[in-house]
């Protein structure tokens, strides 16, 4: 590695990141600015993390120009095995220098473990060959990749992929409880004819939120989707958190207007099936407007796996917002 991001910087030397930010921010570190198409970016040298590692063990609590007094030593001499500060304060790198290597080295195989595909996941980093965010990893703890509990970690979501395959059978008692209660059913649902030809364009499932018109699943269905409204699959009232966790049993991508609880809520999985958030209180018909956006958005789609799609007007502009929840 030529270069550390500030983020890579903490996660090596132990130090929080706002630290290794206010290291960069007072000059106490060199670093370089690199940019790659828009982005531009800070690396940190190598020599910069060995400061940083000795600021975690001790040398932080020495005053900031006193600091950058040594930081400047070790800097210009980098190989040298002790710095004298003065004569009560000696400085000795050997066990900070081994202990960073080994924390380096331990980085780099997590990283190599990572890849991030445009056809996989729409983007989404997961672990090589699988489909496993790489949430998991930053839950469990990179630095102590493998490890017994991501490992566990990683055959629940594992199970929990798979399980998604056969989400459609497992929403046919919902539908029939549904159909029970007289709530309309499309056609051709049931029977050996729902099994021999595909339900919808897509794989996506959406549940529709009680703040949220019930219009909103005939939309979906105009559109070749599979939706279900709370209302008419008997749910009204359900806590936030037990619709939720509906949702990720049935592979349930969540429609609604109460961002505020759901973003908290879906912030804490490691793992959901997409949340669609429509955030201005509107009447039906622009519920609709706002709602076929979405739909045009996820249209081929086969997953919103750790997505959130927010929608919002401006005028009569729909603005589109997507991003990943959890971030890393």
């Amino acid at each position: 590695m030529t270069g550390f991001t500030p983020s890579q910087a903490a996660a090596i030397t132990g130090l929080p990141l706002a630290a290794v930010r206010k290291a960069l921010d007072h000059a106490a570190i060199p670093s370089r600015l690199t940019r790659e198409g828009r982005t531009t970016q800070r690396l940190l040298p190598r020599e910069a993390l060995l400061c940083l590692r000795l600021e975690h063990l001790g040398v932080g609590s020495l005053p900031l120009a006193q600091r950058k007094l040594l930081y400047r030593s070790i800097l210009t001499q980098p190989a040298a095995e002790e710095w004298r500060e003065s004569e009560a304060v000696v400085i000795r790198a050997g066990t900070a220098r081994v202990s960073l290597n080994l924390e380096i080295e331990k980085l780099r195989r997590a990283e190599e473990r990572i890849v991030r595909d445009p056809q996989i996941m729409s983007g989404t980093p997961v672990l090589k060959g699988t489909r496993i965010p790489a949430i998991c990893l930053q839950r469990c703890g990179v630095k102590a990749l493998p490890t017994r509990r991501f490992w566990r970690v990683f055959r629940e979501s594992a199970k929990k992929i798979l399980s998604w395959r056969s989400s459609m059978r497992r929403l046919i008692p919902a539908v029939a409880h549904a159909r029970a209660r007289g709530c309309p059913v499309p056609q051709g649902f049931f029977g050996k004819s729902a099994f021999r030809r595909p339900m919808s364009v897509s794989s996506l499932v959406f549940l529709v939120d009680e703040c949220l018109h019930p219009s909103l699943v005939e939309v979906a269905n105009e559109m070749g989707f599979v939706a279900h409204h709370v209302d008419r699959l008997g749910l009204k009232g359900t806590p936030d958190w037990q619709l939720m966790r509906r949702c990720e049993e049935q592979n349930l991508t969540l429609v609604t207007n109460n961002a505020i609880d759901f973003r908290q809520l879906y912030a804490r999985e490691v793992i959901h099936s997409g949340l669609i958030l429509i955030l201005p209180a509107l009447r039906p018909p622009k519920q609709r407007l706002i709602f076929r956006a979405a739909l045009r958005a996820v249209m081929g789609r086969s997953d919103l796996i750790n997505r959130v799609i927010e929608l919002d007007q401006e005028g009569e502009a729909i603005i589109l917002r997507e991003f990943e929840l959890p971030g890393l």
